[in-house]
Order: C-alpha cells, then sequence, then structure tokens
C-alpha cells in the first residue's frame, strides 16, 4: 500500500449556502457589468460568471456561433435582437469575447 496519502474529510456544521452566494451575485452584478459601445449605443453585459449555467450547455469556445448563444442568454430577448441585427465582424466578435472573459477574471476556454 506504500505511500498514499491521506485524504482529509471536514465535518461541516452548516451546508454550503449556494442561495446566499447566487443572492449575492445577483445584488453585485449591475456594479459589476462589462460596458461596451456598439452602434452608437451602450450596453452591458452581466460578469460571466453570473450567466445562469445552463448557458453552457451548447457552448463550442471553438465555434464564434456559439459565443452568440452566450450573449442571447446574458441579454433581454428585446435587447438581443437589436445587438444582432447590428454589424459586427468575426475579429470584433472576438475581441467583444475576450475583454468579457477578461473583465469577468475568466480565461477564454474556461
Amino acid at each position: 500500500m506504500g505511500n498514499r496519502s491521506k485524504r482529509v474529510v471536514k465535518t461541516q456544521t452548516k451546508p454550503f449556502d449556494l442561495d446566499a452566494l447566487e443572492k449575492e451575485a445577483k445584488d453585485e452584478g449591475d456594479l459589476k457589468k462589462f460596458k461596451f459601445t456598439l452602434g452608437g449605443r451602450d450596453w452591458a453585459l452581466p460578469p460571466f460568471g453570473n450567466l445562469n449555467r445552463k448557458a453552457l450547455t451548447d457552448m463550442d469556445p471553438n465555434d464564434p456561433g456559439s459565443m452568440m448563444l452566450m450573449f442571447k442568454k446574458a441579454m433581454s430577448e428585446e435587447d438581443y435582437k437589436e445587438f444582432n441585427e447590428l454589424e459586427l465582424s468575426i475579429d470584433g466578435l472576438n475581441a467583444l469575447e475576450a475583454a468579457w472573459t477578461e473583465h469577468s477574471g475568466i480565461s477564454v476556454g474556461e
């Protein structure tokens, strides 16, 4: 059996409160939004980590189209419709994604 490291399991006195974590993220979300301008309009996105986990279901980091799904899930239906009608190159989309994820404290592909 040799040099197996012993796993230490902690004792919990209270459950990990995900409800409180989610409430805090929602409450702080407006202060931490990523702001950008496109088509002469100011836009705002929540921090990437504040998106619902279901947003990742159809995400393929190698597909620019799947990044549009992230924007769709991050915006209201009306805002996304307007955003999607604007001219934006793939290079512009990639730059926006990089800036949004950097603002959110994550790197592309995480």
